[in-house]
């Protein structure tokens, strides 16, 4: 599946049909200057990216953890539209600030997730046994460390360096000709995309658990770029939105189990006296269905 670019203007029709991929044009001016549309998003971004971090330091929850990752998903995805509308050299604080509490927290999301799954996965006592006592054991570990990123982590910083940029862009945005010209850069910015979604969907269906996590990640960037150009007044492709969304779930899902799989081989490196006990787990997690149909075939 390889999903079209899709913040293009509309042009009359042609007599001759586009290639796939190519999405048509807009003659007509946006609704919305973006100019003015790029702070309001990044006000919008900023402050949901606040409101997660307290909620997460409040209650460390699965659902205040994958609210958080979404909103950092959703500001690299700002980051990515700023860079094609101003390029700018590489903010490494930035880039830091964001990276900390994502990544630890995404640690702690992952035993939370592999916590719920054992529940509905039925498999026999001796096992689900044996993943929830790693999971409890490695829970208060991961968690210490997730809360100590979330007290280093530095959302203020964040929207100054953001709005900042957002300046500078809204400020170029204002030159004669120049939203037309970023509208361009958006669009390849889009055409990457997709050609970076295809050609990781076509390594994921060889069932390699790194192929598969990178293009979970790829589509997430994807689907997530399509999201901001909508609210910037682009077009946009709500059918491939849709795809995107259910192939998400679906890789979810496969993802997990890969997930659970990496967990228990990661402790059983760790706990060598543990390893031999965990062998027939290991076989049964990696024995798990890998849907070959959720990779787009």
């Amino acid at each position: 599946m390889a999903p079209a670019s899709t913040a293009r203007r509309t042009r009359p029709a042609r007599s001759t049909p586009r290639p796939a991929g190519h999405a048509a044009t807009r003659s007509q001016p946006l609704p919305r200057p973006l100019h003015l549309e790029l702070p309001r998003l990044t006000e919008q971004l900023t402050s949901a990216y606040r409101a997660a971090i307290r909620a997460v330091r409040q209650r460390a929850s699965r659902g205040a953890i994958h609210t958080l990752r979404i909103t950092t998903r959703r500001i690299y995805s700002l980051l990515t539209l700023l860079q094609a509308v101003d390029p700018q050299p590489k903010n490494e604080p930035l880039e830091r600030y964001l990276e900390a509490p994502f990544g630890t927290c995404g640690q702690l999301r992952d035993l939370q997730v592999m916590a719920r799954r054992v529940r509905t996965m039925g498999l026999a006592p001796t096992a689900t046994a044996q993943l929830h006592r790693i999971v409890e054991r490695l829970k208060p570990r991961v968690r210490a460390r997730a809360m100590r990123a979330l007290t280093k982590a530095h959302p203020r910083r964040i929207e100054k360096m953001l709005q900042a940029w957002t300046l500078s862009s809204a400020s170029r945005l204002q030159q004669p000709a120049a939203e037309a010209l970023a509208v361009r850069h958006i669009e390849r910015t889009l055409a990457a995309a997709a050609r970076e979604l295809s050609s990781a969907q076509a390594h994921a269906r060889s069932g390699n658990a790194t192929a598969i996590h990178h293009a979970r990640i790829v589509l997430k960037q994807r689907r997530y770029l399509l999201e901001l150009v909508a609210t910037l007044g682009l077009r946009h492709s709500s059918a491939e939105l849709a795809r995107l969304r259910q192939l998400q779930q679906q890789l979810g899902e496969l993802t997990d189990q890969l997930l659970m799989l990496r967990i228990v081989e990661r402790y059983a490196r760790k706990h060598p006296r543990a390893a031999r006990r965990l062998a027939p787990l290991q076989a049964l997690l990696a024995a798990q269905p890998r849907r070959h149909a959720a990779l787009g075939d």
